[in-house]
């Protein structure tokens, strides 16, 4: 999986012939080291979330026609969405960060001890029943994940909607809650000055860090089936190899438009 990146360096000093589009391979951690080609060499940082990037590719997995691959991808986008949410909680009551690492080293390799974690933490902070996957969808989530089931499309499309409703309807909930200072730095975005003062000019820092426009921190939850019918339109004919970079494009045309100007034929 590739992503596109540009150098702002070169858009800052706003060059005649300002550096191509460079594409380089999604990896696990930050940063990215780069040189474009009018030879300038940036350290990018990616922004986004790990479950952001995680659910991404369990869309672009779809998109390309890898059912199973596209379950994984969700799920493992919930499961580091639950991990974040937990840090979050402990974070919060002010507890050591190393503390937390050396913790959730316990539970890293358990995520059913990762879930009831989250169940009770949830009830602590929202004092109320935690909201979860439909007994149907988390048999689905086994099957696919534990005895090899190929998922027919339509079943993928629906456990990607019952996992995004469950993200969004817990971010919503920290984004109106009154102490929202404790979470929202954590989830998003991670807004950075790019720029520092050089004998009184504001010139590009040594760092970049970038925030992909992805589905979910586009805030586009309704409607899923359609909006994945339209990711897969632009995927025929196409052969470009990447499709997280279809996707962006895609997302490019909808600066400045609502979820219903999308989502209209």
């Amino acid at each position: 999986m590739r992503i596109r990146l540009q150098c702002l360096k070169c858009q800052f000093e706003s060059l005649v012939q300002p550096d191509e589009e460079q594409f380089i391979e999604l990896k696990d951690d930050n940063p990215y080291n780069i040189t474009c080609g009018n030879g300038h060499q940036r350290v990018v940082f990616l922004e986004n979330e790990k479950f952001d990037i995680l659910f991404e590719l369990g869309v672009n997995a779809f998109i390309d026609g890898y059912t199973r691959e596209s379950v994984v991808g969700f799920v493992a986008s919930l499961e580091r969405f639950i991990e974040l949410y937990i840090r979050m909680v402990v974070l919060k009551n002010h507890i050591p960060t190393e503390n937390i690492d050396s913790t959730w080293k316990l539970v890293s390799s358990q995520s059913e001890r990762q879930l009831g974690a989250y169940f009770f933490y949830y009830l602590i902070e929202r004092k109320n029943v935690p909201p979860y996957l439909s007994n149907s969808m988390i048999n689905f989530r086994n099957d696919v994940i534990h005895k090899g089931k190929i998922p027919k499309k339509e079943d993928v499309v629906s456990y990607g909607q019952a996992v995004l409703n469950l993200i969004t309807r817990i971010l919503f909930e920290m984004m109106d809650d009154k102490d929202e200072s404790n979470y929202i730095w954590i989830f998003w975005p991670k807004t950075m000055d790019n720029t520092k003062i050089i004998n009184g000019l504001r010139v590009p820092s040594e760092h970049d860090h970038i925030n992909l426009p992805t589905i979910i921190n586009k805030w586009i939850m309704d409607n899923f089936q359609e909006l994945m019918n339209r990711l897969a339109l632009k995927r025929k004919g196409e052969t470009v190899t990447s499709s997280l970079v279809r996707e962006i494009n895609l997302q490019k045309e909808l600066e400045g438009k609502t979820k219903s100007d999308f989502l209209k034929p």
